[in-house]
């Protein structure tokens, strides 16, 4: 029996379905708890979860609410916060000793869920597993510019504990290797089928996509980003025609700018697209974002060849996280792996380039229809 036991904190679709897979083959055999944030609604899925021999315990935290509260403190009363986290911070009432944490993003849930279990005399490992860009691109020097006192806990400090990375991609890791281990997740193509169908049975099946150009609205509405998203979009629209194009729309966007316009937008809005990916076939697919890496998601966990055009080089208007250092270079390195054998990604640098690009796709999805 394995002396080890693993917590997962899990706040997002997309990080649970990659907390399945690296629960069910990385650290198959060790037992395991799971627990949500309250960042979305996770009660109907998770009750699908514990169907499965995968996760022993599962608990919901109410993150968003403590962390609200915690931002509002002064100075001196987020450094008594750092040192007691409990004062603020009332995680799952948790039975067991974990030996290892498994987080997804930098955040503070996930230091203050860390510290807490600190708090409560257990001393785990800190593991990140993959999320997206924010996964690849970890900035471990920031990690700790912020208002935690992260120096009180010594040798037990969040960054002195990280030990692993968990990604599907490991050449594309822009944080520095020195500090963490980085361990590849296997693609999900190369799963036991038993995986598969439980993944199907958790998450729900995808509803086919006809349209030949799937565009993937970007974050900037929902956070006040001023940028020209919208007119790259229809430009593309008034090119290739609307019923060539279906929209899936940014969880985190709660006004439908596109359906009033006539456009069609994916239904299963708050269903990741990285879990869509296994039931669309993206053969005569065009994917069109301006700066998202769900265009290079199914290269990337699935090890299938999709086509994607970046608009970010297009874009009028400022959005500070499109500055990331980091985020510049993974983007430079996705682009430069994924086009090494065959030309799949394309970045216009004119509006006439994306029209050249458009046409020269046009015979890949078998036509536009003009």
């Amino acid at each position: 029996m394995s002396s080890k036991r693993i917590i997962y904190l899990c706040p997002t679709l997309i990080s649970l379905m990659n907390s399945i897979i690296t629960q069910l083959t990385l650290n198959k055999g060790i037992p395991a708890d799971i627990v949500f944030e309250n960042t979305m609604d996770f009660s109907e899925i998770s009750e699908r979860l514990m169907k499965y021999p995968i996760f022993e315990k599962c608990f919901h935290w109410n993150s968003l609410e403590e962390k609200s509260i915690y931002h509002d403190l002064t100075q001196h009363e987020k450094l008594q916060v750092s040192h007691r986290p409990s004062k603020i911070f009332h995680i799952p009432r948790l039975n067991d000793q974990y030996t290892d944490l498994c987080v997804h993003i930098d955040s503070y849930a996930a230091k203050f869920f860390y510290y807490s279990l600190i708090e409560k005399g257990m001393n785990p490992d800190i593991h990140f597993v993959s999320e997206g860009t924010g996964t690849y691109a970890l900035d471990f020097v920031n990690t700790a510019r912020d208002s935690i006192d992260h120096e009180y806990y010594k040798h037990k400090a969040f960054l002195k504990k990280v030990k692993n990375v968990y990604i599907y991609q490991p050449q594309l890791f822009t944080g520095n290797r020195k500090i963490v281990n980085l361990v590849e997740i296997p693609l999900f193509s190369s799963l036991d089928s038993s995986i598969h169908k439980m993944i199907n049975e958790i998450f729900g099946k995808a509803k086919p996509v006809e349209e030949k150009l799937i565009f993937f609205e970007g974050v900037f509405w929902g956070d006040n980003y001023l940028v020209n998203e919208m007119d790259l979009f229809l430009e593309i629209a008034d090119y290739i025609g609307k019923e060539n194009i279906v929209v899936k729309r940014h969880p985190r966007n709660k006004v439908d700018r596109f359906t009033p316009m006539g456009f069609h937008v994916m239904e299963q809005q708050y269903l990741p697209w990285e879990i869509m990916i296994k039931d669309i076939d993206l053969s005569k697919k065009v994917l069109v974002s301006v700066a998202s890496f769900t265009a290079f998601s199914a290269k990337e966990m699935y090890g299938r060849v999709s086509r994607s055009i970046l608009l970010e080089d297009l874009l009028l208007g400022k959005a500070q996280f499109l500055e990331d250092p980091g985020y510049k270079r993974f983007f430079q390195r996705a682009e430069k792996l994924f086009n090494q054998d065959e030309m799949v990604s394309w970045r216009p640098k004119s509006m006439r380039e994306l029209q050249i690009v458009l046409d020269i796709l046009e015979e890949k999805v078998g036509g536009w229809g003009k």
